[in-house]
This record gives structure tokens, C-alpha cells and sequence, in this order.
């Protein structure tokens, strides 16, 4: 101790004034002095050493803490890449934190001036930028909030940032200073910019897509109706369907369509597929085939998606289809179509009527079962021929029916 204090106190004895700071354990803590040494004269002579000792443990303390909150406020603007500024509106000058430099890829020997700001801006943003910042903060008062982009001085690197700030007037309500954060956001925007590029992909998906997709509300209002379900039903793709679903679903199909609403909301595991009749702009119904799937309670879609395609051409067809069949089912001539090995897969009731044969026992059977005897093998192997060829004709036979009786009948041959 004599060691640390006697230089101090020959230096004072010497005539040089001596101010110091040390520290002391007093009861398991640290106490921090600041010490003040200055020489005594009287006429000239240095008679003996004035000492004044202030504690300043507390001082010490809150420079500790504030040393340690600058540490990390830099750590904190170092993680979130945000640093701060100060900008002089008169001067035009703005001070900024170590962080906000390394945003920019400067130093403190770049101009930080509104000139060096703007050249650091992004030529297509540079002018919209600077109206912000004049018109629209300076001169109007309002907030500085915008996202930007700037060219980083120290790489070239384009470098998304959003810049926050708020000024403040004098007395005068003149614009004189504005403190403010600037946030590198780049990683934001790359992944904003690949969620929209997600987004836009599924959106041509949908609106390109020939099946039509809705959206229904709980309260059973469109909420979303894709371009396709606009075509399908006739309605400009530029306009919204106003008409309530329900309204434009066939009245003798809408039961069961609400049936199956009240099922998948009863249930939302399920995912049922119907078809019925929906009105189109021209006033007539379509026939759709419609897959019901309860989103309702999904965030991003809280509504019922119906996915559906036109089968009013299968519709017709399959109408088509039947009417032909009940031809073939009442038509007066027998009517026996074979597969490719001869063999019968389908008699008609004239068949039946006239042969004796019944349904059962002609199928899968050969035409041979009605052979009488009476047909030469020229005959048979010309008409086999044509079987064989694919050519379409008649040829006359005489048959043998079930009880034997003979029957001449005229066969004519076609293929589908």
C-alpha cells in the first residue's frame, strides 16, 4: 500500500497537483475512490498535501451497466442487422452507429451527408426516397417508414432495407433533428419473393386448370370462384358470382347437395363426391361431378372447397347410350354381338323369342348352337371369312331353333 501511495504523495509534495481513482475490498465488496492530491503553499513554500477521497462506487457502477447495455445493443443490432442514426435536418448530416455502417459497407471516412445516403440508394428508388425524406418527413412531419433498396458501398451487393424514423421541429416547427433504425430485411424479401413465386405458381395452376374450384362460406356464400368455374358457368372471369350457390343449384339436386354440406361439416374428415345439376348464365343447367372438402377450419382458408368438372357431354352420352339399348332390347331383329373368338356375349329379346335360346344359356356360347345341317361349309367359311376380315354384309342361314324347327333368317354383320 505504502508503494502505490508514497509517489503519489512526493509527486504533490513537488508541487503537481495528482488525481487518481483505486479500489478497495470492504467487506466482500468492491469500493471504487477517486482521490484528489494537491500541494499546501503558504508564501511561496510547500508547507504539506491537501487529500480529498470521493467514493464513486455507485458511479463505477452505472458506467459498468452502461458499458454493458452498449455491448449489447451492439450485439442486439449485430443479430437483427438493424443499426441507428442521427440526422441534422439543417446540416444535412447524419451520424450512425457501427452497425448501420456495416449495413451500408461504409466508414467513417465516407460522407455521411443526404448527398452520400442517396448515392448509396438504388437508382430506380433513389427519387422515391428522396421525396420521403424531403416532402413527406421534412417538410409534412410525417414518420420516415419505407422499405428500400440501396447498392452496398463496400461489395456492390443490392441490399434490401427498411428505414424508420421520426422527426422533431423546434419551437418554430421547423424540422431539426430525426433519429432513427435502418434493418437489413434482404433474407426477408428473398423469402417473401419465393412465397409469392409459390403462390403465383399455384395460382396459374388454378386459373389455367379446366376442373373448376370454389370456395363456400359456412353461411353457404361464395367466398372464391376460380376463372375455370367462370367459364364453365358462363360468368365473366373480371366479375364476382353474387348469386347464392344454393339459388343456382337445380331445385330437385339441391337435398342432396345440402346433405352432403351437412355431412362433411358434421365431419370434415370425409371427403364425398356427388353429381348434380347447376344453373349456367344462359339459363340452362349443367350436369357436374363435384368433391366436397371441408376446410372450415384452416387458417389460410376457412371455407369449404368444392373442386368440380362438366359431365354434361358424359351425361348425354351415357342418355345416348341408354336410348340405344332400349332400341336394341325392343328392336323386332335378333341381335347377337360375339367377342373376337366367335363367342356370344349378348342376345337380345328377339333373340330369346325366336330361337328358343334364353339369355343364360346363349351366352358365352357359339353361334354353332343353332346349326341345322342345311348350311354348307362353303357358306360357313365365307362367313367367317368376313368375320375374320372385318367386312360388314349379310349372308342367308337356315337355323335350327331350340325344339329343332328350321328357320331361315338373314344375317348381317358389323363392327363398332
Amino acid at each position: 500500500m505504502k508503494a502505490f501511495w508514497k509517489p503519489k504523495y512526493d509527486a504533490a509534495l513537488s508541487g503537481k497537483k495528482n488525481e487518481f481513482e483505486f479500489s478497495m475490498d470492504i467487506g466482500n465488496e468492491i469500493n471504487y475512490y477517486q482521490v484528489f492530491l494537491n500541494p499546501i503553499i503558504s508564501d511561496d513554500i510547500i508547507t504539506g498535501v491537501s487529500a480529498l477521497s470521493v467514493c464513486i462506487t455507485e458511479l463505477k457502477k452505472i458506467e459498468q451497466m452502461q458499458r454493458l447495455s452498449e455491448t449489447n445493443l451492439k450485439n442486439s443490432q449485430r443479430v437483427a442487422k438493424v443499426g441507428h442514426y442521427d440526422f441534422n435536418v439543417n446540416a444535412g448530416t447524419w451520424s450512425s452507429s457501427e452497425m448501420l455502417d456495416t449495413i451500408f459497407g461504409i466508414d467513417q471516412s465516407y460522407s455521411h451527408n443526404v448527398e452520400g445516403w442517396s448515392k448509396l440508394i438504388y437508382p430506380d428508388d433513389r427519387e422515391m426516397m428522396m421525396s420521403h425524406l424531403l416532402d413527406d418527413v421534412v417538410k409534412d412531419r410525417n414518420e420516415f417508414n419505407k422499405e428500400y433498396r440501396i447498392i452496398r458501398h463496400s461489395d456492390k451487393e443490392v441490399r434490401w432495407m427498411h428505414g424508420l424514423g421520426k422527426i422533431e421541429a423546434d419551437e418554430k416547427n421547423d424540422a431539426i433533428h430525426m433519429f432513427g433504425t435502418i434493418q437489413d430485411i434482404t433474407e426477408r424479401k428473398k423469402v417473401e419473393e419465393e412465397v409469392n413465386k409459390t403462390k403465383i405458381h399455384f395460382q396459374k395452376l388454378i386459373e389455367n386448370a379446366p376442373d373448376g374450384i370454389v370456395q363456400i362460406t359456412i353461411d353457404g356464400k361464395f367466398k372464391y370462384v376460380s376463372p375455370s368455374a367462370k367459364r364453365i358457368f358462363g360468368h365473366p372471369i373480371d366479375q364476382r358470382v353474387e348469386q347464392s350457390p344454393n339459388d343456382l343449384t337445380h331445385p330437385d339436386d339441391l337435398p342432396r347437395v345440402l346433405e352432403t354440406l351437412n355431412k362433411i361439416i358434421q365431419n370434415p374428415t370425409i371427403i364425398p363426391t356427388i353429381e348434380y345439376r347447376f344453373k349456367h348464365t344462359n339459363g340452362e343447367y349443367i350436369w357436374i361431378e363435384s368433391t366436397f372438402n371441408n376446410l372450415l377450419n384452416e387458417p389460410s382458408v376457412e371455407a369449404i372447397i368444392i373442386n368440380f368438372r362438366d359431365i354434361s357431354y358424359r351425361k348425354k352420352a351415357e342418355e345416348k347410350l341408354r336410348t340405344l339399348s332400349r332400341a336394341v332390347e325392343q328392336s323386332p331383329a335378333i341381335m347377337v354381338i360375339t367377342d373376337k373368338n366367335g363367342n356370344i356375349e349378348y342376345v337380345n329379346p328377339k333373340f330369346t323369342d325366336v330361337t328358343g335360346y334364353t339369355f343364360e344359356e346363349a351366352i358365352g356360347k357359339n353361334p354353332r348352337i343353332l346349326k341345322s345341317g342345311h348350311t354348307t361349309q362353303q357358306e360357313y367359311k365365307n362367313l367367317w371369312e368376313m368375320i375374320s376380315e372385318k367386312m360388314s354384309g349379310a349372308v342367308n342361314f337356315l337355323i335350327e331353333k331350340e325344339w329343332r324347327a328350321l328357320l331361315g333368317i338373314c344375317v348381317h354383320i358389323s363392327y363398332p
